[in-house]
């Protein structure tokens, strides 16, 4: 069987050129960074066009914020194609309104995650996106269930490796029921905590051991990580005065300082490992501005906004 090299274009030109030399042309639009459904859906695509006798595939790939890791994971479908097949990326910086990106926020208690979530969602949906809000443990039915147990203080002990299996539980249910559903649809996903909390709060917190977490979250969520995500640091103090200002203590707020000392500076580091994706945002500051921070945080990822009409 003569197998044909993809070819990777950054112009859609050469592409369309390709298409003029061929008979019988597919085009078909992936979201790149969904991972692992766009792998599948490639994967799916190149077989049927191969049965029809398709003689070239063009892919153009989605892929908000450039390239990301997750995309690696198709290039064996691509490298082993029965046909030729023409890749066509979308340039990385501003998108479209029809294309969704995976945004998260993180930082300790009391960082002003949530308030800091709904002004990006305004932002947005002045630009015309369609905006999933959720956050984690949690976000669908069944993760909310799951929610309740982590937060909730009871007699029986979840001890570390329980707490760690059940963030992941929740995370599973929440990613192939609400995100990547979302995501597929070309809508955006800003969500509160994602699996960097369980590396800084399971994993430095509470000491799980670091190579259970790499386990779960490559067979939850492969390498597919979020385009984006705002770390909201203040120091530990000053979050938690703000969070047991708000009323009663869930499981993780009745924590002593120290735990959170550990949380926040495993956050830091995995910032200052991965820059690119985890941006740093002064928590410390009103309300209105570290939304601006944020927003400007994000503002290589927006689409340009929807003029009044």
């Amino acid at each position: 069987m003569t197998r044909h090299p993809a070819i990777l274009f950054s112009a859609l030109a050469l592409a369309f050129h390709l298409s003029l030399t061929a008979q019988t042309v597919r085009v078909i639009t992936v979201d790149a960074t969904i991972f692992p459904a766009s792998a599948q859906f490639i994967h799916e695509s190149l077989q049927r066009a191969a049965d029809r006798g398709d003689e070239c595939v063009i892919i153009r790939l989605n892929t908000p914020g450039g390239l990301l890791a997750s995309t690696r994971n198709i290039v064996t479908d691509l490298l082993t194609s029965r046909i030729p097949v023409v890749v066509y990326v979308s340039p990385s910086g501003a998108q479209s309104a029809s294309a969704g990106s995976f945004i998260t926020l993180e930082g300790i208690e009391g960082a002003g995650k949530s308030t800091v979530a709904r002004s990006l969602q305004a932002a947005l949906q002045q630009r015309g996106c369609t905006v999933l809000l959720t956050r984690e443990p949690g976000g669908t039915p069944l993760a909310e269930k799951l929610r309740e147990t982590l937060l909730q203080r009871g007699e029986e002990r979840i001890s570390p490796v329980a707490e760690t299996l059940l963030m992941f539980a929740a995370r599973a249910l929440h990613l192939e029921n609400a995100i990547w559903p979302a995501l597929a649809a070309g809508h955006w996903v800003l969500c509160d905590r994602f699996s960097d909390a369980t590396y800084a709060y399971q994993g430095a917190g509470r000491g799980v051991e670091l190579p259970l977490i790499d386990a779960l979250a490559e067979s939850v969520h492969g390498g597919r990580w979020p385009v984006r995500t705002l770390l909201l640091d203040l120091p530990v103090a000053a979050g938690l005065a703000r969070a047991r200002a708000r009323g009663a203590a869930d499981r993780f707020e009745m924590e002593r300082q120290e735990f959170f000392e550990r949380v926040r500076a495993a956050y830091l580091q995995r910032a200052a490992r991965d820059p690119q994706r985890v941006r740093i945002i002064d928590a410390r500051p009103e309300a209105a501005r570290v939304a601006a921070a944020a927003l400007a945080a994000v503002a290589d990822l927006l689409p340009d906004p929807v003029p009044p009409a």
